[in-house]
């Protein structure tokens, strides 16, 4: 079984092939390099040091949301997702989840898969300001 280091040159499983032997068996390793996406993607989890901007935009989204949702409560609005209008009723489980649960969830998950939450938050927060601006108008 041949597996493949960063370098480009194949290394059977219980080392280095040595210089002047023969492939055997047949098997003629294919020279390729590890892109490293599985090594690179996990490396971001339950720390913020990698893929720092990704994290940081979810976070900040979160917490926009969060206070564009009160500000449009406060202005005698209603919230239209029925999971967070049954969490209006108490502030404090509504702070915990629009702002502690995400910042769990940034530091857990690795940066990458965050793009396609925060994309569907931008578009969140852009229709929050939509509709309070309609209505502030």
């Amino acid at each position: 079984m041949i597996r493949y280091s960063h370098e480009l040159r194949p290394v059977w499983a219980d080392g280095p092939i040595k210089e002047g032997t023969q492939w055997g068996r047949g098997v003629h390793p294919h020279w390729v390099r590890e892109i490293g996406m599985t090594s690179n993607l996990f490396g971001s989890i339950a720390t913020f040091r990698s893929c720092t901007a990704e994290k940081v935009s979810f976070v900040l989204l979160n917490q926009l949301d969060l206070i564009l949702t009160l500000w449009a409560i406060s202005l005698g609005l209603s919230e239209l997702n029925p999971w967070v209008n049954a969490l209006v009723s108490t502030p404090a489980l509504l702070v915990l989840v629009k702002a502690v649960v995400p910042l769990f969830i940034a530091w857990l998950v690795p940066g990458r898969l965050l793009l396609p939450a925060s994309a569907l938050l931008a578009a969140v927060v852009a229709w929050d300001i939509s509709q309070l601006l309609a209505f502030l108008i």
